[in-house]
């Protein structure tokens, strides 16, 4: 039955009273609009219809967002899959926002296994090989110059077995162990590397022209003291308080036993961080510091009355 543009479909009826209760054909979606015909006629008009709002536009971006997700994969390996989840998901948001719709999107957990199934695809599962792609070796996107500076692969005693060593340096901080006469800190951290490596040695030197040390290199290595004492190197222990400061510093910055993807970004911004300090010391350029803000002093209003 149709009334005043709407369908109804009968609920119930009563032959006796030759009466028929109808419904709003969508009282399943809760619309709780009712009329009552006696005789062929409505003589009693219910609640008000609630269907005829306006449906909400859903848009299906999946697709759209699961090729974001593989691209950004691969093209920032050292992300960690959540933050690249977010980082599609935000832009996904922006590039609808004007749509007024609800969108369908991919959850976190199984994009986190988008990103890691897509890397592992380009890398064969070697996280060795993925280091060695673009947007890891070189210093950033802008940059094409090499940040991985090494990665050696060497035999050692049969006991020990296959030692590797990965060395990371940023190009312009490197160039000051050119210097002449110039003096070479080193000292190992343990907290900031990953398995299968035993410490990240961090290599210092002094910047005469702006009276600093800077690091140069961050070599993660499975060297160890022990395995030098064992074959007979003489290790002689050298304290330099500003390189020790540094390794509590750099390790306060980084999660303990980070990714070997994570622990190069974390270097990439060390070095870029040290970049921006040597040029604002050239340049005079510096931070005010903190202070404590301006009090207002009041003077009491009976401080000059004396008797």
């Amino acid at each position: 039955m149709d009334h005043r543009g709407y369908s109804f479909c009968i609920k119930r009826s009563c032959p006796e009273t030759s009466t028929v209760y109808y419904v709003c054909k969508r009282f399943r979606k809760g619309c709780k609009a009712k009329i009552t015909v006696r005789s062929g006629a409505v003589v009693a008009d219910g609640a008000l219809h609630t269907c005829d709002v306006a449906v909400p536009h859903v848009i299906d971006v999946r697709s759209e967002m699961r090729l974001e997700l593989q691209r950004r994969s691969v093209s920032n390996m050292a992300t960690p899959p959540p933050v690249v989840w977010q980082e599609v998901y935000d832009g996904i948001k922006r590039l609808h926002a004007a749509d007024d719709a609800t969108l369908t999107i991919i959850p976190c957990a199984p994009a986190v296994s988008i990103v890691k199934q897509t890397r592992k695809e380009c890398t064969a599962g070697d996280v060795y090989e993925a280091i060695l792609s673009p947007s890891v070796r070189c210093v950033s996107d802008k940059d094409p110059r090499s940040f991985l500076q090494f990665s050696v692969v060497y035999l050692t005693h049969a006991t020990t077995g296959i030692h590797r060593m990965i060395g990371f340096g940023h190009p312009d901080l490197s160039l000051i162990q050119r210097y002449p006469k110039i003096t070479l800190f080193i000292d190992g951290t343990f907290s900031v590397v990953t398995k299968p490596f035993s410490q990240c040695l961090i290599v210092m030197a002094f910047e005469p022209a702006i009276n600093l040390y800077v690091p140069i290199w961050y070599d993660a290595t499975t060297w160890n003291v022990q395995e030098m004492m064992r074959v007979g190197v003489d290790v002689i222990n050298r304290t330099n308080n500003p390189l020790e400061k540094y390794n509590r510093d750099f390790a306060s910055r980084m999660s303990t036993h980070p990714g070997l993807l994570a622990f190069i970004e974390g270097t990439k911004r060390e070095a870029a961080r040290y970049i921006r300090r040597i040029e604002d010391i050239k340049h005079l350029r510096q931070t005010a510091s903190q202070h404590a803000p301006p009090a207002k002093l009041e003077i009491p209003e009976d401080y000059e009355s004396f008797e």
